[in-house]
């Protein structure tokens, strides 16, 4: 039977301008008859899943807002946005070789 192990990491903090984690639990679990996991003391709700071909499982904390929250001007943008993108209405590419991202 596969055994996935998986490790919550929390706490992001900066530290010379790059984020540092911090690990604050580290348990075994196992998949449930339904394939689900249980996480435990979870402050999010939402978590974006990437799953690599060797077994290993990120999960990424997600904020997810409600559209009510959106202003009626940004939302008219965003839809103005979506509208021109499929239009082919676009800028150049941005590039972002400058900005520091963490791997994915």
């Amino acid at each position: 039977m596969l055994k996935k192990i998986m490790e919550i990491k929390m706490d992001k903090t900066k530290t010379k301008n790059k984020k540092r984690k911090t690990m604050t639990l580290s348990y075994e679990a196992k998949l449930d008859s339904k394939k689900r996991v249980t996480l435990r003391n979870a402050i999010i709700k939402n978590f974006r899943v990437i799953e690599y071909d060797n077994g290993e499982i990120i999960l990424k904390p997600q904020i997810l807002i409600d559209l009510e929250d959106i202003t009626e001007v940004n939302l008219k943008r965003i839809e103005t946005a979506v509208h021109n993108m499929k239009k082919g209405i676009v800028s150049e590419p941005i590039d972002l070789k400058n900005f520091n991202f963490e791997d994915e």
